[in-house]
């Protein structure tokens, strides 16, 4: 097993608050972050950075096109896959019946995935901005009511800290960062996870975790997950040799 471990499911390290173990790492897709955490990335990524910070722009002016949800129907009934890594001439293909690509290959795949995870970094991004705007609003929340004699009557400031995490709910769901996860880590690198969501779905299908030494910590517990559990849980399909190890600490389990 690798001395380094990729947190799960999260990307920008402002969305964990817990100190982390020694060795584990935030997965890096080609994308800058203001941060003092160790984040990594894999030499052998398929897009530069530049590439990447190309495509998520040409993703977020794509998008800025349908200010309503309804207005992209027609492009959610195909997908966004193409999206990533064709053009839109490659979308407009399909919805006008035009013959459609062949199978992706595994090159495909790697850069759908790196993409979606700088997309989800992006989003990341955005949520942390909405944090700090709650950071700000309670500080003046708390002089306004200082100055006014009212500490007790302008309401629960939580009630702002649960509005802007429901948000992290609306991103991609974990099982398709997941995928992109496995198309890009090597086989021996472990996943650390600390969502309880993440982990009881894992825990349905009976994986069992047990105490396991990991970068000389003997507080964690590990999982082995085969290719059959990755597809149940809704990550896709892979060869039958690939795995995947989980790193959990014991409260969380």
């Amino acid at each position: 097993m690798s001395e380094i471990a990729v947190y799960f499911p999260w990307l920008h390290p402002e969305l964990e608050n817990q100190p982390l173990p020694r060795g584990v790492v935030f997965f890096d897709p080609g994308m800058a972050v203001a941060t003092h955490a160790h984040r990594w990335k894999p030499e052998d990524l398929p897009l530069t950075d530049a590439e990447v910070r190309a495509y998520v722009q040409s993703y977020l002016e794509f998008a800025q096109r349908f200010p309503k949800s309804t207005d992209m129907q027609a492009y959610q009934a195909i997908g966004f896959h193409d999206f990533y890594t064709d053009t839109i001439m490659d979308i407009r293909s399909q919805l006008t019946g035009e013959p459609q690509h062949t199978k992706p290959t595994q090159d495909d795949l790697r850069r759908q995935a790196q993409l979606l995870l700088a997309l989800a970094l992006e989003r990341e991004k955005q949520i942390t901005g909405m944090d700090e705007q709650k950071t700000r609003f309670e500080d003046a929340q708390a002089r306004f009511a200082q100055v006014l004699g009212l500490e007790d009557a302008l309401g629960d400031a939580d009630i702002v800290t649960k509005t802007i995490h429901s948000h992290l709910g609306s991103a991609w769901p974990w099982q398709d960062l997941l995928r992109s996860f496995l198309y890009l880590l090597p086989q021996d690198m472990p996943l650390f996870v600390t969502d309880q969501d993440v982990i009881e779905a894992f825990l349905a299908l009976d994986i069992v975790f047990t105490p396991c030494t990991f970068a000389a910590h003997d507080e964690l517990w590990c999982a082995q997950v085969d290719a059959p559990v990755l597809e149940r849980i809704g990550a896709g399909r892979f060869e039958s040799g690939r795995s995947l190890v989980l790193l959990a600490r014991p409260f969380n389990l």
